[in-house]
């Protein structure tokens, strides 16, 4: 017979841990991890993502360039990158027009495209630093490491798996066993996951859950007291929150990732719905982090 011996890690499947797992494999591969959550597949029970400000490049570099350029670095990194990785449906290396290398993974859940996960930043050898820059600026770009494309694929492996377990260990963290609450979880799984899709509707709901349209309704009714059309609106405006919180995309985009047809009706929709226009509910909210001081991983 065997001997077992079961050694207790502190803080074990908590969000703790996970952000120690996260820092650990950042130090190990000499790179800093962003993850964009797009359909909150990495949010935890209390609502909260799995590491609060981890949707920033926080490299000093970056940081530099988000002060003086903020819209070029959104519009590549929170919007291009992600619709590059979701055509190609496969891990890809990406330099931006700072001349930053990163290596982008996509993560997939049931076909959708729910979160991007960004490893870097590099400096490319093949990158002029323009003459105007500043001396400080080009410090800070040559302070990063060298990109060596032979890194790539454990690179790309060591994202995967880190992808792959924070997926898995969030949806566990949120999941509950009594049946009644797993069925709570379909239908919050189902609004995360559908709420930008054509296939939102009641219909597509009740056979997911493999019941009538009238029971379906009676379900909602039960589980949340609220009809299908205030479980997407309060859907909709949780995501519009989160995105005008944590991101500083531009209203168009919030209302692309969200299922609403332009930006000037997400504006009138948000202020019935919270009484304050987003564009305030953003000022007064918002806290992107300050990454210029300190030092670089």
């Amino acid at each position: 017979m065997g001997n077992f011996t079961v050694e207790k890690i502190p803080g074990y499947n908590t969000r703790e841990y996970m952000v120690q797992m996260w820092d650990h494999i950042e130090k190990e591969y000499k790179l800093h991890i962003t993850v964009h959550d797009h359909i909150g597949c990495l949010q935890l029970s209390d609502g909260k993502p799995l590491r609060p400000g981890g949707n920033y490049h926080r490299c000093l570099y970056c940081s530099s360039c988000r002060e003086k350029t903020g819209k070029n670095c959104l519009q590549h990194c929170s919007w291009e990158s992600r619709q590059k990785a979701s055509e190609a449906n496969a891990p890809m290396i990406s330099q931006c027009y700072a001349g930053v290398v990163e290596v982008i993974v996509p993560l997939f859940k049931q076909g959708i495209h729910a979160a991007t996960i960004f490893g870097g930043s590099f400096r490319s050898a093949d990158f002029t630093i323009p003459s105007d820059w500043d001396p400080h600026r080009k410090m800070l770009y040559n302070q990063m490491p060298l990109w060596y494309r032979s890194n790539y694929p454990v690179i790309v492996r060591a994202l995967e798996l880190f992808g792959a377990a924070a997926m898995a260990w969030a949806e566990n963290e949120r999941r509950t066993p009594n049946t009644e609450k797993s069925r709570r979880k379909l239908i919050e799984d189902f609004f995360q996951q559908k709420l930008t899709t054509p296939d939102c509707t009641l219909d597509k709901l009740a056979g997911k859950l493999n019941l009538s349209t009238s029971r379906t309704s009676h379900v909602l009714r039960e589980e949340f007291q609220k009809s299908f059309s205030d479980m997407l609106t309060e859907s909709r405006i949780q995501r519009i929150c989160d995105l005008l919180e944590t991101t500083n995309l531009p209203l168009s985009k919030i209302a692309k990732l969200t299922g609403l047809s332009n930006e000037y009706y997400l504006n009138r929709f948000f202020k019935r719905k919270k009484g304050i226009p987003p564009g305030k509910y953003r000022n007064s909210t918002t806290s992107i982090p300050d990454l210029t001081e300190g030092k670089n991983v």
